[in-house]
């Protein structure tokens, strides 16, 4: 007789994160339910939160630069994963984080690739364009496209962003340095 592993009869549970603490289990099947849904409703334009599997950046903001559409090409990896033909994907350019808050964010052109509307967590609507001046002396490309994002929309996807309760955290053996004087 055939002795199932406990690892594999056992589902993986997925939890909400708010604040340090964890709320009731939620489904994978809720959270992609709502993820397909936000993408459906994705316009070129659309600024969106996406979650990532990083310890240390577990979501990002990108712009959308493409609705919603079937991959048909083959398989490539990219930032995100590998995408293989029938994925649904929207192609996306990175916002990156400045200053010392998690509210203002500047568009990176060079990082673009496409996000699978799996990970879609929200539609950012709570934000405004910061108005960059550019000094009149130089001449050459206008400044990057900035924004503030209110800290509702953040604080909603953090609470949005997945965490695996199977997974074990890093541990941290190796011992601190001294300051040095």
């Amino acid at each position: 007789m055939h002795r199932l592993d406990t690892q594999e009869t056992m589902s993986k549970q997925v939890v909400m994160k708010v604040a340090n603490r964890v709320d009731a289990p939620l489904s994978r099947s809720a959270i992609v339910v709502e993820a397909k849904a936000i993408a459906k409703g994705a316009k070129h334009g659309t600024i969106l939160g996406v979650e990532c599997s990083l310890e240390q950046e577990p979501f990002i903001l990108v712009k959308a630069v493409s609705e919603l559409y079937e991959y048909n090409g083959e398989d490539e990896n990219t930032w995100m994963g590998w995408i293989r033909a029938g994925d649904w994907l929207i192609d996306t350019v990175k916002l990156e984080k400045y200053g010392n808050t998690d509210s203002f964010y500047a568009l990176q052109e060079q990082k673009r690739f496409p996000v699978f509307q799996e990970d879609l967590r929200t539609k950012i609507v709570g934000y405004e364009v910061v108005e960059v001046r550019q000094s009149s002396r130089q001449t050459g490309a206008p400044p990057p496209m900035r924004i503030e994002v209110a800290d509702a929309e953040i604080m909603l996807l953090k609470e949005r962003v997945m965490y695996d309760l199977n997974s074990v955290t890093k541990a941290r053996s190796r011992p601190r340095k001294s300051p040095t004087i």
